[in-house]
């Protein structure tokens, strides 16, 4: 008897243990990675039309640091006195950009201030054609597609991309020879402007 009344207080305790047991259900401790973008650096060159004794000419442009002023290139190009100018110039993805957005490449060429025989004028462009880079799809993470004007638009997709060429400028400024002997220059600026 004493043996069977052990066994039945036993019973009773594991009774009274499971009642007051509550399934709790599953902790749960999320972990978050943040795969960070690297934003576009762009590189803005002269590739073909200067002097034939004159390095290619290039100019860096980050999206977060933008470009400095005071760091203007200067190349010079044949005598427009005698020589039509066929200008090429080359906008290039310059890292491994892995960012979602678009932005916007524009050029702008401006025009020469010279001295004629009659008086002081402009030689303004006499054309310009923005193209795609032939080779844009082997730059992976990005597109490029031909705007309004002078201008190229540049999508990234968030894949790490190569580096390489997204577009060419090509201007053209007239022969003009009735220009007086001095020295005469042009600006031309590339503008890269976010999409969003």
């Amino acid at each position: 008897m004493k043996k069977l009344s052990f066994v039945l207080v036993i019973f009773a305790l594991l009774t009274v243990v499971a009642a007051h047991a509550t399934d709790i259900g599953p902790q749960t401790i999320r972990v978050v990675t943040v795969v960070g973008e690297v934003q576009p650096a762009f590189r803005f060159e002269l590739t073909s039309g200067m002097l034939e004794n004159q390095d290619q000419v290039s100019l860096d442009l980050n999206m977060v640091t933008g470009i400095d002023p005071e760091k203007m290139q200067i190349v010079f190009v044949p005598d427009i006195n005698r020589n039509e100018l066929d200008l090429t110039f080359t906008a290039r993805l310059s890292n491994e950009a892995r960012c979602y957005g678009s932005y916007t490449l524009r050029l702008t060429a401006g025009d020469f201030v010279v001295t004629r025989t009659d008086g002081i004028g402009n030689i303004s462009p006499s054309g310009i054609e923005a193209a795609v880079a032939k080779d844009v799809a082997s730059r992976h993470g990005v597109d490029a597609q031909l705007a309004e004007g002078n201008e190229v638009n540049v999508s990234f997709t968030g894949v790490s991309c190569v580096p390489g060429d997204l577009a060419t400028f090509n201007v053209r400024y007239p022969q003009t020879p009735d220009i007086l002997p001095d020295i005469y220059y042009a600006d031309i600026s590339l503008e890269v402007s976010s999409n969003f």
